[in-house]
């Protein structure tokens, strides 16, 4: 039998082991970091968008708002202008409406929801309309017609500085006296300014009464307007606002 032998300790010293989760710590930090990156960019993409879709929305409205006005008052009475030289939109369309705002906005209406819906309307819709600020020929005792008369004189003629009473006066020779008798009529060009606005209006209306029958209504003829539209989407109601003035000089 041996004599017992001390067994020399097997027992390896303690050797300190890599920290496996810092380790996996440490490589986190790059994902975390870019998924916050990520989220960020992605965020500002989304705005770009939405930004560049609202954009787009309020280009789109602005411009189907003016083409449509545009169209609406281009029916201005050729008649009129041709034989008077004066630039109206006939709101009773030659007897077919019943003539002044809501004919005019049923125009209106009419040709914005055509461009409106002319091809891709991001679900867009077309909710409502206002006319607003609209001057009509007999507003102020017919002040729109003189208006015109003066621009047609003045600046289209070329007679500058001329006075109201001889501005109507040469209306009344180049374009009254075309379509009345005027041998009848010569006290008139003694008259007030008054008077010769009331006889040029009053044979404006003998002679288109001619041409369009006893649909011809001169007051509600429209020489200007304010157009409204309402467009709503599936997060808000765009609004936009355009004027137009028939005539060009009046102010």
């Amino acid at each position: 039998m041996q004599p017992y032998k001390e067994q020399p300790n097997k027992i390896q010293p303690y050797k300190e082991q890599p920290n496996i989760i810092q380790t996996y710590k440490k490589k986190a930090e790059i994902t975390v970091f870019l998924s916050l990156i990520f989220l960020v960019v992605i965020s500002f993409v989304f705005i770009l968008i939405k930004s560049a879709r609202v954009s787009y929305i309020r280009t789109r409205i602005e411009g189907s708002t003016l083409i449509a006005l545009n169209s609406a008052v281009s029916e201005y009475n050729k008649i009129l202008f041709d034989k008077f030289n004066l630039l109206f939109v006939d709101t009773t369309y030659k007897g077919v409406l019943e003539g002044g705002d809501e004919s005019f906005k049923e125009h209106f209406d009419k040709y914005f929801e055509i461009n409106l819906y002319g091809d891709m309307s991001y679900a867009l819709e077309f909710t409502s309309s206002d006319v607003s600020d609209t001057v009509y020929a007999s507003n102020n005792n017919y002040e729109p017609v003189l208006s015109q008369i003066k621009y047609y004189i003045d600046d289209v003629l070329g007679f500058d500085n001329s006075s109201e009473d001889e501005i109507l006066n040469e209306y009344i020779d180049l374009c009254i006296s075309e379509n009345t008798d005027m041998s009848l009529y010569e006290e008139i060009y003694e008259a007030g300014c008054d008077e010769k606005l009331e006889f040029i209006v009053e044979k404006i209306n003998e002679c288109m009464r001619e041409e369009y029958g006893y649909h011809f209504d001169f007051s509600k003829h429209l020489q200007s307007v304010s157009t409204t539209v309402y467009v709503s989407d599936d997060l808000k109601v765009y609004e936009c606002t355009k004027q137009e003035c028939l005539g060009i000089g009046i102010k």
